[in-house]
């Protein structure tokens, strides 16, 4: 069975919210910088972001904090 891609919510502290991009509980999305290509993550624990679903963009240093996905 093929995976399913879904679109999610890629809610923003200082911008307008946008749309990731998910499979399983990996998601992707482009950084506000516009690096040339997306940034990859992994879904939260159900207790909420933490360090080890941090993703930080290599061109700019904005950091993600990943929650649980669903």
């Amino acid at each position: 069975m093929p995976q399913t891609q879904r679109l999610i919510p890629l809610v923003k502290l200082d911008a307008p919210d946008e749309l990731a991009v998910a499979t399983g509980n990996n998601a992707s999305w482009h950084c506000g910088c516009e690096r040339g290509l997306p940034l990859l993550g992994k879904s939260g624990q159900l207790t909420g972001p933490s360090e080890n679903t941090c993703v930080v963009c290599p061109n700019c240093e904005k950091k993600y904090l990943l929650p649980r996905w669903w």
